[in-house]
Formats: C-alpha cells, sequence, structure tokens
C-alpha cells in the first residue's frame, strides 16, 4: 500500500483562473491541490492540463463526494472513478471530508455533518476501509465545518474524531475549520488540534497564499 511523506512542502489550489502560470511555470510551490471530482472524466482540457502540470509539480486529490458517513454504502461508480484518477496521477495522498453527502441515490452536493454516535463510527470506518482495499493506499479525512448537533451524539465532536483515527485511518485537521466550528460545537480549537492527528492544515483565504502541510 502507498505510504504518505510526513512533510511535503507548500502547496497550492489547481484552479481553472490558474491554469496559464501553471503551464507557464510561474508558480513557485511544491505540490498542486486539485479537487478529485473535477478530473474524474476520460479526457478534455481539464485533464490535458492536469498531465502537463504533473511533469513539474507533485499532486494531491481532494475530493467532496466520497460521503464516508453514509449508512447506504459507497457509491461503486464513483470510487471507481476515483481509484482510475489515483492510477493515472499516481498522487502524493488522497484526501476528503469525514461527513456525509449522499443517502441512496440522492446526493445532497453538501457536507453534511455527522451524529457524533457509535454507529455512525462503525458506518464511516467501514467505508474508509473499503475506499482504502479499493484504492490501495491510506486516505485522509478533513474535519468539515459543523453548523450543527445532534441530541443523540454520545461523543464530543473531536473524541469521534479522535476514536476514527484509532483506527487505520490516516487523519487530517484543518485549522479554518476548527475555529469555524468551534461556536457550534462547544469544542475548544486547542482540545481539537490535540488529537493524534497526523497531518495540520493551515489554510489561506486566497490563492496566492500557500497552504503548508505537516505531521
Amino acid at each position: 500500500m502507498t505510504t504518505i511523506e510526513p512533510f511535503c512542502g507548500y502547496g497550492l489550489g489547481l484552479r481553472q483562473p490558474h491554469y496559464r502560470d501553471f503551464l507557464n511555470g510561474d508558480v513557485p510551490v511544491d505540490f498542486v491541490e486539485v479537487i478529485s471530482e473535477n478530473f474524474m472524466v476520460d479526457g478534455g482540457l481539464p485533464l490535458d492540463v492536469l498531465d502537463a502540470v504533473r511533469t513539474s509539480h507533485e499532486v494531491v486529490l481532494h475530493g467532496v463526494s466520497l460521503s464516508p458517513g453514509s449508512a447506504h454504502g459507497l457509491n461503486t461508480a464513483y470510487l471507481d472513478r476515483l481509484a482510475a484518477l489515483v492510477d493515472r496521477v499516481q498522487p502524493l495522498w488522497v484526501s476528503d471530508h469525514l461527513c456525509w453527502t449522499r443517502s441512496s441515490a440522492h446526493n445532497s452536493h453538501d457536507l453534511l455533518p455527522l451524529p457524533m454516535t457509535a454507529e455512525a463510527l462503525d458506518v464511516v470506518c467501514a467505508n474508509v476501509q473499503r475506499t482504502q482495499d479499493r484504492l490501495r493506499r491510506p486516505i485522509l479525512l478533513e474535519n468539515p465545518s459543523s453548523y450543527m448537533t445532534f441530541p443523540e451524539d454520545e461523543f464530543a465532536e473531536w473524541d469521534f474524531f479522535a476514536e476514527v483515527f484509532a483506527a487505520p485511518v490516516a487523519s487530517s485537521c484543518s485549522t479554518s475549520t476548527t475555529f469555524s466550528s468551534a461556536p457550534t460545537t462547544t469544542t475548544s480549537p486547542l482540545r481539537a488540534i490535540s488529537i493524534p492527528c497526523r497531518w495540520i492544515v493551515f489554510a489561506r483565504s486566497t490563492w496566492r497564499d500557500t497552504c503548508r502541510v505537516k505531521s
């Protein structure tokens, strides 16, 4: 199984307005991040650009539709397309969000919060294991922004995440979502980043800023 390097440098999102800059070699970063779903296609300009950028930059894949918290399981067709993209670009790592987006055939196209329960924990771990088996590599899970809690919650948010990350899952903590979620979850941001998280991501809001990833 592919492993993840402990420090990969400084990266930047590869978005359409920035294609020309990257193709001209004018962006001095170590890697680019792309939204997985934008490149899970058979061909076209985005894939051509990504192939060209890969000659000078490493790539990381960040998804928004895996839905590891879905009680209906994973979408097999989606997982197959993701695996094909992983095989094509050989990314430094693959990531998504610790949330759910889909119920049966309906996709909300939103990062919906999970109930912090033992049942949800079992669902997440099973879906993540299936994903990692299919991709033949670990997957990073990013904490989403939480804008609500559930009366059925059995764990504090970060205790739930710690349970997930105690399984063979690579974890990723986004400081921006940690602080934005604090008023809703009443979890101290300092408590949140004290869990045994393998990666901390410091993200800025504009494309000219960089993202630092470290263990």
